[in-house]
This record gives structure tokens, sequence and C-alpha cells, in this order.
């Protein structure tokens, strides 16, 4: 799949994503006014609304993280976590598959480990 097509399935993922967000936790996240290809070396995630995340929503088969979340640090501002998300054709979207830097991932962790009582909060 190319083209436009490509494209309109790139927005229809992210609308996906953002409605996940609103329906699991409750935060209103949309998709960013520039995430067209036109726009993209402006420096803006796909997502806005979910505080502390920089988020790059990728509907692709085989996904290059590596690529993607570079191009997520890129958007992300000085505070905010770059995040990945990525979903395959035929999968739930609860099912997608997030990838972000293990230092982030462990910040993350330890503040819901500390939320929930489980170690010393600091």
């Amino acid at each position: 799949m190319g083209g436009r097509a490509s494209v309109t399935r790139g927005k229809v993922f992210e609308r996906e994503i953002a409605a996940f967000f609103e329906e699991s936790i409750g935060i209103p996240v949309r998709r960013s006014v520039l995430t067209t290809q036109m726009f993209s070396k402006v420096g803006n995630s796909d997502l806005v609304g979910a505080p502390g995340l920089a988020i790059e929503c990728k509907r692709v088969e085989a996904l290059n993280f590596r690529t993607a979340l570079a191009q997520a640090q890129r958007n992300a501002n000085r505070d905010e976590i770059a995040v990945v998300i990525n979903r395959r054709d035929r999968e739930k979207t609860g099912d997608s598959v997030v990838a972000m830097r293990l230092e982030d991932f462990m910040r993350l962790y330890r503040a819901a480990m500390m939320y929930e009582d489980r170690i010393p909060r600091t």
C-alpha cells in the first residue's frame, strides 16, 4: 500500500490511538494539526494531549523501531518521553506494541511502583 491510501491509514490509526487513550484513561488525546508528510520536518508528535509523552503512531507490518523512535525523540520536548506505537493489520488496538528507551521505561515503571506503594518514594 502506498501513497494516499497509506497516509489515510496512518490518519485513521492516529485517531484510533487517540480514542484508545480517552476510553482507557480519560485523557482527551487528539491528532496534531501538523502530522502530514509535508510538515514531518517541523517536529510535532502525531498525537497531542498526553502529558509527558511524544507519541509517534506507525501502522505498518514491518517497522524499523529505532528509526521511528529517533523520529519521536526529535519531536519530543525536553520533558517528554518519546514513544512509538505500532499496530499491524488484523491486530486489535490494545495489542499494539509500544517502544521506548529503557531509561524512559524505568522512569514510568518506578513512578507506577511508587504510586502503588510497592517501593519507597524517593
